[in-house]
Parts: C-alpha cells; structure tokens; sequence
C-alpha cells in the first residue's frame, strides 16, 4: 500500500475499483484514504457519494459513483489533505 519512498500507493488499490457493482466501506477507504468519521460527514454534507442500502444492516456504495467521484476530483487521492475541512482542495507536500 505504501512505496518505498513512505508515501500512499494510490495505484496499488485500483484493482479494487470494478466498472460496476457495489463497494462496501472498508474498500471504498483503501481507495479514498480517510477515517470512517471523516467519511461520513463527508457523505452528510454532500463531499462524498451517498450510499445504497442494500438491507436492513447492509450498506454500499455504487462503484460507479466512486470512480466518478475520483475522477472528478482531478487528482490521485492519495494527494489530496482532506483535514482543511474544504474537500481536499489543498494538496499535501
């Protein structure tokens, strides 16, 4: 998950990315690394795709809806300081 270097290896989690199905969260936080709290007041304010709910305890995500959301989020998110509070507009250094 990590390279040489110590930094994310964002690369390494796209295999886990399908074209379609759904996502559960602890996948869904290999490719977005934030905390499950971070996550979730994201999805609460809208910074992060809502979820589906696929039963009474099971909840998922659309993969589709990650990937646009990686996609539009114009870089490797492994980059981007979702602590700033504003979306991770800043990247780190």
């Amino acid at each position: 998950m990590f390279n040489k270097q110590g930094g994310f290896n964002f690369m390494h989690n796209l295999h886990l990315l399908p074209e379609t199905g759904f996502l559960r969260l602890p996948t869904v936080l290999t490719l977005i690394p934030v905390g499950k709290t971070t996550w979730w007041n994201g999805v609460k304010t809208g910074r992060f795709p809502k979820p589906v709910k696929l039963g009474s305890r099971v909840t998922a995500w659309r993969a589709e809806d990650i990937r646009a959301w990686i996609d539009q989020s114009g870089q490797p998110l492994a980059f981007k300081d979702f602590s700033n509070g504003n979306g991770g507009d800043v990247s780190c250094k």
